[in-house]
Formats: structure tokens, sequence, C-alpha cells
């Protein structure tokens, strides 16, 4: 991956020098190095301090602990950003509010890839903390586009999107550049930006804020495998049951256990000691039934996917945008189920090349089917063969995706129903039945 340049006052990756070099810039620019290079779990105060030329001493004078000093550095480069992006909202129509937000993103992370690297894939490993700096960010973008957006004429074509989804989306769809190094960003900003585009439809018009909620859809049949609660713990002593039902007991406790905990103290701080103390088992059990914790992670997360795709696949075209409605807010029922697993996955899905490898092939279940059922569609004539398959499928699944993850982190079940419907529609609308043209 390229450098980012160095600009006075900036975090980059090399300790600043000079005598407006202070010490705590140093600090920020060893953490963001030592984050980029070993991941958020490896970036320790030696690492960070060793990059930054200064004694552990001075590291404390400025900063509680490594955290302390991980979210300063989140703090530092998505205000640059969020300054960046109100620049050019403001210099833009506020038709184009929206496009130039998202254009400006993908030019920062051109411009600046190690800040855009920390900010897309390192801050999704830092913790509950971080998690929550992230979503300030993405929510204060949505506002800066909310806020241009309020003057637009009702004439004026605009795209009729959920701004906080878009904004998701573009972070997930620049992290896997960005992790490559990669250099085709004014095409990738092109493409997405004319995806954007063809939503667009005069703002008088617009479906998305004047939806109202649907009726309550029935109960979905698409639950855990595991029980509501977690099995008591096995009593003392020789048991009657069958070594199969102790291995049950003692492997749904751990998995119970490592919500638990997870959702306590995020999951890249929870430890198998941890997780074996609130199960009640003895460590040595942790291993007879799993081979890490990411190992335990992808399982986990295997009962919530396997859940989430039958109630996806369950939905045809003829079922309708209502049905479409219907599904996702099933979908979005069983993330707030496994929201433990979900929020585990995003974290530990920034460092470790397994778990990030295990969600993507499981993203490119639904990404497949959607392929399947659009073909299908644009053969039948009741798609446009305008819609590039690979494309849509891209945007909608992923940014689908990130869009309920945000809504079930930051949002109550309230206004689940609507949600689901919103989302519905952008599918409906801007994909299945866009007009042709």
């Amino acid at each position: 991956m390229a450098t980012a340049k160095a600009n006075v006052g900036d975090i980059n990756t090399r300790p600043p020098t000079g005598r407006k070099a202070t010490q705590r810039e140093r600090l920020l620019a060893g953490m963001l190095a030592a984050a980029n290079r070993d991941g958020y779990a490896r970036a320790n105060v030696s690492a960070v301090i060793a990059h930054a030329g200064v004694s552990r001493p001075t590291f404390y004078d400025y900063f509680a602990d490594k955290d302390d000093c991980f979210l300063a550095v989140h703090r530092d480069i998505s205000g640059r950003l969020l300054e960046q992006i109100r620049d050019a909202v403001a210099q833009a129509p506020p038709e184009q509010a929206t496009q130039a937000a998202i254009r400006r993103l993908i030019q920062r992370a051109e411009a600046e890839p190690a800040e855009a690297q920390f900010l897309a894939n390192e801050a999704m490993a830092g913790g509950p903390r971080a998690l929550d700096e992230r979503d300030r960010t993405i929510g204060e973008i949505e506002r800066i586009i909310e806020q241009a957006r309020a003057a637009i004429p009702p004439t004026a074509p605009a795209p009729d999107l959920p701004t906080r989804a878009l904004i998701g989306g573009a972070h997930w769809l620049l992290s896997p550049r960005l992790r490559r190094g990669a250099h085709d960003y004014t095409a990738f900003a092109d493409e997405l930006i004319g995806w954007i585009e063809s939503y667009n439809r005069p703002a008088g018009e617009h479906r998305w804020r004047t939806l109202r909620p649907g009726p309550p859809p029935r109960p979905s049949p698409h639950i855990s495998e595991l029980p509501m609660q977690a099995p008591p713990p096995l009593p003392a002593g020789r048991s009657r049951l069958s070594t199969a039902e102790i291995a049950r007991n003692q492997r749904e406790r751990i998995l119970y256990a490592t919500a638990q905990v997870a959702t306590q103290k995020g999951y890249t701080a929870t430890t198998i000691v941890d997780i074996a103390t609130v199960a009640r088992v003895d460590k040595r059990a942790f291993y007879t039934h799993f081979r890490d914790k990411a190992d335990l992670l992808m399982r986990l997360a295997t009962t919530m996917v396997a859940a989430s795709f039958d109630a996806a696949s369950a939905w045809e075209p003829t079922d309708g945008a209502e049905g479409l409605a219907d599904t996702f807010l099933q979908v979005i029922g069983v993330y707030r189920e496994h929201i433990g697993v979900v929020r585990a996955v995003a974290e530990v899905g920034g460092y470790d090349t397994t778990v990030r490898a295990f969600w993507h092939d499981r993203l490119d279940r639904f990404r497949e089917r959607t392929i399947a059922v659009l073909r299908d569609e644009q053969d039948a004539g009741r798609s446009p063969a305008s819609v590039s398959l690979a494309s849509a499928s891209q945007i909608i699944v992923i940014g689908g995706e990130r869009a309920i993850f945000d809504h079930v982190t930051d949002a109550g079940s309230d206004d689940d129903a609507s949600f689901a419907r919103e989302l519905a529609l952008t599918w409906w609308y801007g994909v299945y039945r866009r007009p042709a043209g």
C-alpha cells in the first residue's frame, strides 16, 4: 500500500519532524503505523513508542492507555475527513450533495490511504468504543448531506436512497481496495456514483421520507438452532448423561458465554479464560470443541448466516416489494437475536484474514442468489437489461448488509418495520423494477 503523503499537522505513518512535531503527534503517528501494520490487537504501547521514538512515561503523560490513543487517532483523522466532506458538499448544488460527499470520501482515501485504511478497517477491530466513534463519524456525514439536501428544489433530480446506507456501503466497498493497495479510485468513484444516480428522481417524488411502517409481519420461522437460554451447568460428580449430551451441554454453554462476554468487553478483549469462567467449564473443554477463538466465532456466525440466508432465499419477485419488506424484517430479527456475533464479526474481521474471508464467502452466497434471481427477471423482461448484475448485486447486498448492521446497532426495534420497508423499496424500484433507460 502506498504511504500517505505528509501534511503539516496531519497524522501519517511517519513520525513528524521539526519544531512543530509535538510528542503527542508522534505518538498518534506511531499508533496509526502500528495499527495499520500489525492490526489493532497487536498495536501495543511498546510498538507505538518504538515508532514514535518517545519513552513509555511520555506516552502515559498524554494517554491513559492504548485504547485512549487509538480513539484519539480516530477522532483526529475523522475530524479532517469531515471538514473535507463539508467543503465538498458546500461547493456542490444541493441535489448533488450525496455524490459530492461520496466522491470526496473516495478522493481522501486515494490521497491518504494510511488514514483511510485506519478508518475503514482497523477501527472495526477496536472494540465497542471504536465502533461508537465510527458510527458517530458516519452519522455526522449523514447530517452534513441531509442538511444540504433540505434545500433541493422539488423538481430537481436527486438520488432517492437512504444516506446512511450509502455511506456505510461506500466504506465497506473501500475496505478491500485499501487492503490490497488498489489504484483504481477514480474509476471506482465514477462507477459508484453512476449507480447512485440511477436512483435519481425529482425530489418532490421521493418515497424514502414519506414511508410509514406497514403492519407487523408474521413471526419468523427462521430461529437459531440453539435454545433460547443456555443450559444449566452439569451437576458435580458422575453424570448419567451420554457423552454426546455432555458435549452438547458444554458446547452450548461456551457459545452463550462467548456472546455474553464479547458484548460486554468486545471480542478482541475477551479471552478463553473469560469464556471458560462464565461458561463454568474447564479451559481444556474449550479446546475439545473449538480450535481457537476464530473457529468459535465462525461457528457462531454460521448459525446466524444460515438463518439469514434461509429467510432471504424464501423471497421470490412474485412476492413483490411488500414480501421483500417482510423478508428484510425477518433478517433484521436474526441480526438482533445474534447482535453479539454480528459485532464480533465486524470487530475481528478488521484484523483476522480468516474471519474476514469467511464472512465475505458467506456474503457471496447472497450475491450469487441475487444475481440468479435478477438474471431470471431480465430474461423475462421484468427487470431492465441495463442493470449490471455484478455491480448491482455487490452494492445492494453489501450495502444492504452494512445498512442492517448499522440499524440494529444504532436504532431500536420500533423502527425495524419502517427500515425494512424502505430497504425493500430501494431494492425493488432501484434494481428489480428500475425504469428502463
